[in-house]
Order: C-alpha cells, then sequence, then structure tokens
C-alpha cells in the first residue's frame, strides 16, 4: 500500500470549478435547489479525483471532508466572478435588482430574513459591488459545508475497505529454540525373584531311595 498522497490542490480545483461554474449557469443552477446536489458533486469530484491520480491510497474521512471544503472555497470564488460577469451585479445600476431577485427566486430555501435584508440594501442604492460582496459571502459559507459534505460521501462510497486476512488456525505452541521435552524411559517388566536354597534342598532329601 502507498502511504503517500498526492497533491490536494489539483482534485480541489477540478471539483471547485465545476460546482462554481454549474451554479453560475442560470438554468443549471436550478439544481442547487435539491439540497445543493451541485455543489456536494463538486465536493464529491474532488474526492473521485483523487482517488484516480492515487487508486491505491488509502482516504480517511477527514481527507474527504478537507477535499470537500477546498473545493468549496474554490467554487464560491468562481461562482462568485462567473455571476458577476453574467448577471453585471458589479456594473450597479438597473441590472443590480434583477439579479437580486433572481438570486433569490432561484432558491426558495433562502431565509426570508436575509432576503428582505438584501432587497434594503438594493434600495438604499448600496450599489452592485456591495450585493457582490454580501452575496460572495453567503455563498463561501454554503458552498463550504455542502461541499464538504460531498467530500465525506465520495471517502464511504469509493473508499474500497482493505481485504482481511484469514483467521489464524490454532495450532499447538513449540518450546523455543527446538526445546524437546525428555522422553520417558521404556517399559520394563519386573525382575523375577530367585528360588530359595532350602526348597532346593529339601527336593534333592525327599527324592532319595528309602533304606
Amino acid at each position: 500500500m502507498n502511504d503517500s498522497k498526492p497533491d490536494r490542490l489539483m482534485p480541489a480545483l477540478a471539483g471547485g470549478a465545476f460546482l462554481g461554474i454549474a451554479s453560475a449557469l442560470p438554468i443549471l443552477n436550478l439544481l442547487n435547489c435539491a439540497c445543493c446536489a451541485l455543489v456536494i458533486g463538486g465536493g464529491f469530484l474532488s474526492v473521485f479525483v483523487f482517488k484516480r491520480k492515487s487508486p491505491g491510497t488509502m482516504m480517511t474521512y477527514g481527507d474527504g471532508a478537507l477535499l470537500g471544503l477546498l473545493s468549496g472555497l474554490v467554487g464560491s470564488v468562481v461562482c462568485g466572478l462567473l455571476s458577476a460577469l453574467l448577471n453585471g451585479v458589479a456594473a450597479g445600476g438597473a441590472k443590480f435588482g434583477e439579479a437580486l431577485e433572481q438570486a433569490i427566486s432561484s432558491n426558495p430555501d433562502f431565509p426570508p430574513e436575509a432576503a428582505e435584508f438584501l432587497r434594503n440594501i438594493s434600495n438604499s442604492g448600496a450599489g452592485g459591488l456591495g450585493f457582490l460582496l454580501i452575496v460572495f459571502l453567503i455563498t463561501l459559507v454554503i458552498f463550504s459545508i455542502f461541499a464538504t459534505v460531498g467530500g465525506v460521501l465520495g471517502v464511504a462510497i469509493l473508499q474500497k475497505k482493505p481485504p482481511q486476512a484469514p483467521p489464524a488456525q490454532w495450532s499447538q505452541p513449540q518450546p523455543p529454540g527446538g526445546y524437546q521435552p525428555p522422553q520417558p524411559p521404556p517399559y520394563q517388566p519386573p525382575p523375577t525373584p530367585p528360588q530359595s536354597s532350602g526348597d532346593a534342598g529339601g527336593g534333592s532329601a525327599g527324592g532319595g531311595d528309602p533304606v
């Protein structure tokens, strides 16, 4: 297993560019209404690119969260710049209010208090630059949170569990150093008792011829 982990910059740039561009496009950004699906997908993509660059690298949920967070930061910058170019927010003027209403209406989960605060800024003539800064800060927080979730999901789905070793078979422990226990001596039958001399003499006397 290769423990050296590749650079996180390229995977984070890939995921951030995807979620930033997709979230800035007028029609495609509607997918973010479904629990910020594009932002979560950007965090997931960063983990996918990371795994493609180093297939044998074991990742933790912390690695996925860090990749997702970096992709969310990159994506918020890309989305802010691209939205400013597409909607002309930085130029101010009449497009400022239209861009504000479009950003609020495209996200049904947008907090009403935040929407009212942004409308007050628009009516006070603060200009498109202030609106762009506020939207960027809100986008930065939202993208960072949901992209981190996408990175964790990417690790949970793409990370393969290492193969587990089979259980070891039980075996009788062997003595160290090749020591062999002493073997018992071979069995020997007990010796037979010798015959007494009295029995032998009596037998000879009794066996003589009578007088």
